[in-house]
């Protein structure tokens, strides 16, 4: 049925544009250590350089969300676009440690735009009975960035020998892909699409002003706090404590490894990490819109708990190994589902805010938890480390259930009922 279509043109489209956006960010990787150590900083300075993309956005989710809603996804992802290709052209001109920093961080900002404007994007263009599905394979557009980005960059950096300026060129022609792609994601101009925006903004704003919050299709979704219904800060939270469970994971796992001599299985480890997370956002997700995220995130995050505790405990690196694919399906299926529950939680008029807040949680996880989890080491030490992680999906599968039962069956339903053409 048309309605339960995903592969459209236009979800294509978006992925494609997202794919040059986020790549001109993956794409530089340990390339900007590289550019600072040259310019004489030290290496403690050449990794904040290198990783102040991920929290100057932490700054401008909230008001680049609320701009997104209010003038539309395209003129957002311009903005962020025209930043970043910016920042590409200066990057030619940092001849000292300062003004790299600054460079790499207006760059944070500009994906700022672009991330919150695609996710949104995203979000809207794809069926709501596909929608964590559709979600999942437009975020591996990211993880594929992720690992091919900073090859083609030693590829660029070739182009001009003795100089960066290679490097940049190949930067500046991704905002080029991502500008292109954006000019065939014209969703927003149908006339459909904007009846539909301007029916969900009235509703919005009736319920305001009579005091209520029964703003979507399936009814109340809780009170609007601080911009956003508090079922959709209840998804919030499963992002923020599973991504904290994802980066003492990222963070710690070769320490720990390396403390029980079993480091050459590292790169195997993170493989299936890998295809754990491509198997959640692609296969779970699915699952997880057919059957219900209550069926499938719950065993999850539960075998994933499990998981992460014989990683921090095993002796043998081929167990250390397997274990990584259980555990990756945890950060995957969280990834796609939670992106779709919080769109789903809130009124149609307010989807980038809530995209926003769902990036939002997880910079303030992948910025701020390793620093927690190294309290925890010194306390616990590395096998004690991940099974205090284990406690975070543990605590995720509670608040899902009470989603569920608050707001998540109905949304389900509801989406159910629209695909089969009853809704």
């Amino acid at each position: 049925m048309s309605k339960d279509r995903l592969w459209t043109k236009e979800y294509l489209f978006v992925i494609l544009m997202y794919l040059g956006n986020v790549f001109s960010l993956y794409y530089y990787g340990g390339m900007i250590t590289s550019i600072a150590n040259g310019l004489g900083g030290s290496v403690v300075l050449a990794g904040l350089t290198s990783s102040v993309y991920s929290i100057s956005p932490i700054f401008f989710r909230n008001l680049v969300g609320t701009f997104c809603d209010k003038y539309g996804r395209w003129k957002t992802n311009l903005i962020g676009i025209l930043i970043n290709a910016a920042c590409c052209v200066a990057y030619c001109f940092c001849f000292n440690i300062l003004a790299l920093f600054i460079t790499r961080a207006i760059m944070g900002i500009g994906f700022c735009f672009t991330s919150i404007a695609n996710y949104a994007s995203a979000s809207d263009v794809v069926s709501a009975n596909r929608k964590a599905e559709g979600l999942g394979w437009f975020q591996n557009a990211a993880s594929l960035s992720e690992y091919i980005g900073p090859t083609l960059a030693l590829i660029c950096v070739t182009w001009t020998p003795g100089s960066f300026v290679g490097l940049h060129m190949g930067a500046l022609l991704s905002c080029v892909w991502a500008f292109v792609f954006s000019l065939f994601v014209r969703y927003e101009k149908d006339p459909k699409y904007i009846a539909r925006m301007e029916a969900a903004k009235a509703q919005a704003a009736q319920a305001a002003a009579n005091a209520q919050n029964t703003d979507t299709p399936w009814g109340s979704t809780g009170k609007v706090v601080f911009g956003m219904e508090t079922t959709a800060w209840a998804v919030a939270l499963i992002v923020l404590i599973i991504t904290a469970a994802h980066s003492c994971t990222n963070t710690f796992a070769l320490l720990a490894m390396q403390k029980r001599g079993i480091e050459s299985y590292t790169s195997q480890f993170f493989l299936t990490v890998a295809i754990g997370l491509i198997l959640g956002r692609a296969v779970f997700s699915r699952l997880a819109d057919k059957y219900g995220v209550l069926k499938v995130a719950v065993p999850i995050y539960a075998l994933s708990a499990a998981a992460l505790v014989g990683i921090g405990m095993a002796q043998s690196g081929l167990a250390v190994v397997l274990l990584g694919l259980p555990y990756g399906t945890m950060f995957g299926t969280m990834a796609s589902t939670s992106q779709a529950l919080m769109v789903n939680a809130v009124a149609p008029s307010r989807r980038a805010y809530a995209s926003a807040m769902y990036l939002l949680a997880m910079d303030l996880a992948f910025g701020f938890s390793s620093i927690v989890w190294g309290t925890v080491i010194e306390a616990v030490g590395y096998a004690g480390v991940f099974a205090v992680a284990a406690i975070c999906p543990i605590i995720a599968i509670f608040v899902v259930i009470i989603f569920w039962k608050r707001v998540g069956k109905a949304i389900f339903l509801h989406n159910k009922a629209v695909a089969e053409g009853v809704g």
